[in-house]
């Protein structure tokens, strides 16, 4: 392949690349501007490539066809840099944008037309320089006509950025640099074809460097993004981690108040005792949950910060969990564990294990049977809780075990979405492993392995 050739189809594959490499800007909403980048990486490339043949040797209705190709390709491309232009720079009138939209692109349509941008006419430009004969098509007045008009588009483009520069706007002097350099790429090619200049086509290698340019903006721009993510989650992090530890403070002596209540309400015997008992229940269980809510805060700020620690010690598995099945005291719950699976752990950290996995199978269960089951096998004990409620949609089985996340809607189960985030990392931190199985209205089975440091003990 010839040096000309070569560069084209550089052009071509650099630009693809660059709006594959973005393409996922598509799913985010806000990233209006990297779509419009997408754009204009793409039409870059089917302007280059059809030009990989122009140095080779074709028939003439190949020629033909690769610059109608590479001139609509061109309006498409003039098109998105305006589009783009918009996010950087203060917005045009809208009337002027759909007008100068439907301009461009008409123009580009009309290129195509047989007859109408090209006369038919192949002419040939020879190179010394790089010892290569082109090809070209020759234009028709309109079709030369066409060609200014996108030239004077990417000037009034350029024009836009050059005063956004001086302004201080981001990134303005890179594009105005990208645009110099497209522009007298197509006035030299335009001097060429018209046989004003015996100067190799350069155009495709302009395509190269303005969208190399373009592309190296974005890079930074995605930088920019990342970075100022980071910041968001960093300070919201920081103020969940604040605002859990000054929730914390007033709850403990409420409960405490709430608690010396329900003494008194017990030790009397009169008619206000009797209706004050259910409200104060009431008081309660709203209070250890808000408790709880609030507990979860405070776990997920200390695993973010790696300051999850773990005493370890002896701790009997089975035991664990008829602890929190009794605390739960829910009719459709059952507990299979014949004897005790011990295994060396964090014995608080497993009842919150256990709590969680109960509560959302009960939560999910719609009232039907809730079974959990403990057994040792070899050296891993095993914790397996089912339901057969509603199950987990396929589409939300993967995003789980996330922060904030939930299998159904908030407005149909309450919490945080904590749960799971913080049982997995609870079960990672003990070496563990935490799995689902579960089918729409069919139910899901929660399984955790943890290893117990000498093969699990099973007794009973």
């Amino acid at each position: 392949m010839k040096l000309p050739s070569t560069v084209s189809a550089a052009t071509a594959l650099l630009a693809l690349y660059l709006a594959i490499s973005n393409a996922n800007s598509f799913a985010v909403e806000r990233f209006k501007q990297h779509r419009w980048f997408v754009l204009l990486a793409l039409s870059a490339c089917f302007y280059s490539l059809p030009n990989v043949v122009l140095a080779l040797e074709v028939s003439d209705a190949t020629i033909l066809a690769a610059s109608r190709i590479s001139v609509a390709a061109a309006a498409v491309h003039v098109f998105a840099w305006m589009q783009y232009a918009e996010a950087d720079l203060e917005p045009l009138p809208r009337r002027w944008r759909l007008w100068l939209s439907a301009g461009l692109l008409a123009q580009g349509a009309l290129y195509t037309l047989p007859g109408v941008g090209l006369t038919g006419r192949v002419l040939s430009h020879p190179s010394e320089l790089l010892g290569a004969v082109y090809h070209a098509a020759e234009p028709s007045p309109i079709g030369g006509a066409i060609f200014l008009l996108l030239m004077l588009g990417l000037v009034l483009t350029l024009l836009r950025y050059a005063r956004g520069a001086r302004r201080g706007v981001p990134h303005a002097r890179a594009h105005t640099a990208a645009l110099v350099v497209l522009l007298c790429g197509a006035a030299s090619d335009s001097a060429v074809t018209l046989g004003f200049s015996r100067a190799p086509y350069v155009l495709d290698l302009a395509f190269f460097i303005s969208v190399a340019i373009v592309g190296l903006v974005m890079s930074r721009r995605w930088a920019e993004d990342v970075e100022t993510l980071g910041s968001a989650l960093r300070a919201r992090d920081e103020f969940v981690s604040i605002a859990s530890h000054e929730l914390k403070t007033p709850l403990s002596p409420l409960i405490l108040q709430v608690q010396m209540l329900q003494r008194w309400a017990d030790a009397q015997s009169d008619e206000r005792a009797r209706l004050l008992r259910p409200r104060l229940a009431l008081m309660e269980r709203q209070v250890l949950r808000f408790s709880r809510l609030v507990n979860e805060l405070l776990d997920v700020s200390r695993i973010e910060a790696g300051r999850l620690r773990l005493e370890l010690e002896t701790v009997d598995l089975s035991a664990v969990v008829r602890e929190a099945a009794a605390r739960l005291a829910r009719p459709e719950l059952a507990v299979e564990a014949d004897g005790a699976v011990t295994g060396q752990w964090d014995q608080l950290r497993l009842e919150q294990v256990a709590i969680n996995l109960l509560d959302n199978a009960l939560k999910y269960g719609g009232g039907k049977p809730v079974t959990v089951r403990v057994t040792a096998e070899g050296d891993e004990a095993v914790l397996a809780v089912q339901d057969l409620g509603i199950g987990i949609a396929a589409a939300d089985q993967p995003r789980l075990f996330g922060r904030f996340e939930r299998g159904v809607g908030a407005q149909k189960i309450g919490g945080l979405g904590l749960g799971l985030y913080i049982t997995r990392q609870i079960v990672t931190a003990h070496g563990g492993t935490i799995a689902f199985t579960s089918l729409p209205g069919e139910g899901t089975t929660f399984t955790v392995r943890l290893p117990t440091g000498g093969g699990a003990r099973s007794s009973g």
